[in-house]
């Protein structure tokens, strides 16, 4: 008996030897599994870090730019009204052209057509200013003018008329075709400035 029980006790030794083992080899795979894992959770933590980082960075950029672009607009628009305040104002001083100005104006642009006779064509706002001497004065310094009855609503300035051909002479459309052609060049000249 004392052999069974020796038996049994190297069997049972064996067995919890084996178990213990196999325990211990387990216990630290899953140890082993456990860390791993761990470190794929952190690894994963720190790229949804990263990522969100690299967002939030694509969206500062992004408003930072949107808020420069909005910025450039508004200083645009602003140099705009500015330099349709120039023109404006140069519209307003025109209009309001001593007799003596409107005048000259109107010599120097008769004299610059070809010599023959026209029909001079005021702007109300124009004909409403001057009195009447000083229309007569103003076809009387030029013979092969002659002033029409017909006055242009709501306009200031002139209209030369012959045969064929309207000289547009209005002060609104002489302003319009001066900021066409001068307005790229004044907005640089002052604004880089």
């Amino acid at each position: 008996m004392k052999e069974l029980s020796t038996l049994k006790e190297s069997v049972l030794s064996s067995a919890t030897a084996e178990a213990k083992s196999h325990f211990e080899l387990k216990q630290k795979e899953i140890m082993q599994h456990l860390t791993h894992e761990k470190e794929k959770i952190a690894k994963n933590a720190m790229d949804e870090q990263q990522t969100i980082r690299q967002n939030q960075q694509v969206y500062i950029e992004r408003m930072k730019q949107r808020l420069d672009n909005d910025r450039s607009k508004d200083l645009l628009r602003h140099k705009q009204s500015l330099l349709d305040g120039v023109f404006d104002g140069a519209y307003e001083a025109m209009t309001n052209w001593s007799f003596e100005t409107v005048k000259q104006f109107l010599k120097d642009v008769v004299e610059s057509l070809p010599e023959k006779n026209y029909q001079l064509v005021l702007g109300r706002l124009t004909s409403e200013r001057l009195n009447h001497e000083e229309k007569e004065q103003l076809v009387a310094q030029l013979p092969n003018l002659q002033l029409s009855e017909e006055t242009l609503p709501n306009e200031a300035g002139f209209i030369i008329r012959d045969e064929i051909v309207n000289y547009n002479y209005l002060y609104r459309d002489l302003i319009k075709d001066m900021q066409k052609d001068f307005g790229t060049t004044l907005a640089r000249e002052v604004f880089q400035k």
